[in-house]
């Protein structure tokens, strides 16, 4: 309706009326499609993502045996070898980009060059644990590292120049209450007498190592480690401290730049797991549901999530996302019901 107004200097009451009518329902569904990249045939314990490849570990097969099998995007075999005699735990990718196999005791390194699976040197599981492993991500010029202490309750991340000249630290997070549970729980398995005696610290933490040692199966059952993500954001550094509460950005050589309160960590739904994608440097984070696992979108600069995206998932044991996909191993149940094996799957978000 058009109500034409002759005289601007006069009051003008406009009054509307309300109209209720019945709404056509509206429904709008979208369905993302679920791909399968391993056979059932096969059991997946670990993958990794190298590029456009997809570097898995599985077991299965006629023989029962233990294959490396790297594939494309679209599960398609470029190459696959049996691992025989090797018993592997898991695949690791270094923070410079190396690929190993992790065993109980020694470690292999693997090159994939031109689509092909070649298995190069061999180390110890030792040495591994110590330089390889705990390094997290690396930058044009610097490497950066995480190391656990008293059952992963203490944190310390260090950064090193690539040149070798500069060593410097990151940050220190600590849980103390944790702390003073482990030592008062270690303690009294110390000789107390013989450590009255003893003046010199390096025998005291030998002494406290080898207690340490003699009850870890015990007491990595009543604490768990730190979850302390690093990664790059643009040009800072910055660490998921979900202790406290914050993501504590950093310059490339340790300078506190800002601190974002993180909201999620209250969030009884929140899966401890935090994805990134690199190749779109987005970070994600998981919380759980009724029918799987919801995945949001976090947003670096004001601490807000978009959308959760549902994935039906069972029992997800591992989630990498690469390129807006999710990939990730699920639990299924064999056609007759009496043992579960894992598949690979990836599916858009």
């Amino acid at each position: 309706k058009i109500v034409e107004v002759t005289a601007i200097n006069n009051e003008l009451i406009v009054e509307l009326m309300p109209l209720s009518q019945k709404l056509d329902e509206v429904v709008v569904s979208g369905k993302r499609e679920l791909h399968f990249l391993t056979s059932p045939e096969y059991s997946v314990k670990d993958f990794i993502c190298v590029g456009n490849r997809i570097l898995i570990l599985k077991m299965g097969g006629r023989n029962f045996e233990e294959l490396l099998s790297l594939i494309d995007l679209n599960g398609r075999i470029l190459h696959e070898i049996s691992l025989q005699e090797i018993k592997i735990e898991f695949i690791h990718q270094s923070c410079l980009e190396g690929v190993y196999l992790v065993g109980i005791e020694n470690v292999w390194v693997v090159n994939l060059e031109n689509d092909y699976i070649e298995i190069q040197g061999k180390d110890t599981r030792q040495r591994f644990d110590t330089l390889i492993k705990p390094c997290l991500l690396a930058t044009d010029s610097f490497v950066y590292y995480q190391h656990y202490y008293c059952e992963g309750q203490f944190v310390i991340f260090s950064g090193f120049s690539k040149e070798g000249k500069e060593k410097f630290l990151l940050s220190k997070i600590a849980d103390l209450k944790n702390i003073e549970r482990y030592y008062a729980d270690i303690l009294p398995l110390l000789n107390d007498a013989a450590i009255l005696n003893i003046e010199n610290d390096v025998q005291i933490q030998s002494k406290v190592r080898m207690a340490e040692k003699d009850i870890d199966n015990t007491l990595h059952l009543f604490y768990q480690p730190l979850y302390l993500p690093l990664m790059v954001h643009e040009d800072t550094l910055c660490i998921f401290n979900h202790l406290d509460g914050f993501v504590e950005f950093f310059s490339w050589k340790g300078k506190l730049i800002r601190k974002l309160k993180l909201d999620y960590v209250n969030d009884k739904r929140w899966n401890k797991n935090i994805l990134v994608d690199t190749e779109k440097e987005q970070t994600y984070i998981v919380f759980k549901n009724n029918v799987g696992k919801t995945v949001r979108p976090f947003n670096l600069k004001n601490g807000t999530m978009g959308t959760g995206i549902t994935i039906p998932m069972d029992f997800p044991e591992k989630l990498i996302i690469q390129n807006e996909i999710l990939y990730f191993i699920d639990s299924e149940k064999s056609r007759n019901g009496f043992f579960e094996f894992k598949r690979l799957k990836k599916i858009p978000i």
